[in-house]
């Protein structure tokens, strides 16, 4: 890819809906700002592959036969962004407004040392979906994969302080905990962060991300300018699979960072 652009944006895909991804892909397209996009495709096949055959702002990687998950992906998606200023995780799952990337290099350019950035996320049908989170805990984990758990109080407790429940969506705030499918990083923070841990092969890489980010004296902001909507699905919540992996990850999250239990 020879386009050197202000942001470049990676989508790592494993079997989304193709209406989805095409929609997230025309969104993207809508953006005013210099950008170029990624798109690496983790499917058993490559039926993605014609979306991008006329775009030429996009490079599309077939990795199937990898597959090294959605950090592991991004990972390689990387290396064609080190000559922009920026660098967008992007769910294929998620629509963007046509002012996006605007709103984000302005944010940027407002929020001294800025780590992470995240965006004010909808549901399709207009209900806000509360993704701002303190660092997780065990019990708050737990809680809300077993609702019958959930309902001890010190567990209710420790689930409402992890899900900020008091948090209001209104304003510009720095916070712990953002929601990986939307995140936007300086190419140079992202760089000396390794990018993403590649031992989480799905679930709590962002977590982990944050968190690293912090800890390097950066700062990690909610900006409700950016508007976004999210095709939200609890996948874990429905697959015996994808619910061991997320134990997996839940585990080599604690193991790394210690067992904060509330």
């Amino acid at each position: 890819m020879d386009i050197v652009a202000q942001i470049t944006v990676s989508i790592v895909c494993y079997n989304t809906p193709f209406e989805i991804i095409s929609k997230c892909i025309d969104s993207v397209e809508m953006q005013k700002v210099s950008w170029k996009g990624v798109f690496i495709d983790h499917s058993p096949d490559q039926k993605y592959e014609k979306l991008f055959s006329n775009r030429t702002k996009w490079k599309y990687i077939y990795r199937g036969d990898i597959n090294d998950g959605f950090g592991g992906g991004n990972n390689f998606a990387f290396q064609f962004a080190k000559d922009s200023e920026f660098f967008l995780i992007l769910n294929p799952d998620l629509y963007i407004k046509s002012d996006t990337f605007q709103l984000c290099l302005e944010s940027a350019e407002d929020i001294s040392n800025l780590g992470l950035l995240g965006p004010k996320v909808f549901f399709p049908n207009g209900n806000l979906q509360r993704l701002n989170k303190m660092d997780p805990s065990v019990f708050a984990l737990l809680g809300r994969r077993f609702p019958l758990f959930a309902k001890l109080a010190f567990v209710k407790a420790a689930i409402e302080r992890y899900e900020m429940v008091e948090f209001q969506y209104q304003q510009r705030q720095e916070i712990e905990f953002l929601s990986g499918c939307f995140l936007f990083i300086p190419t140079a923070v992202y760089e000396r962060l390794n990018g993403f841990d590649s031992d989480f092969f799905l679930y709590f890489e962002d977590a982990d991300l944050c968190r690293r980010c912090r800890g390097l004296g950066y700062k990690v902001f909610f900006e409700p300018r950016i508007e976004v909507t999210h095709e939200y699905q609890r996948g874990s919540h429905r697959s015996l699979k994808l619910f061991f992996i997320f134990l997996r990850s839940m585990l080599h999250y604690f193991n790394k960072w210690g067992y904060k239990w509330y």
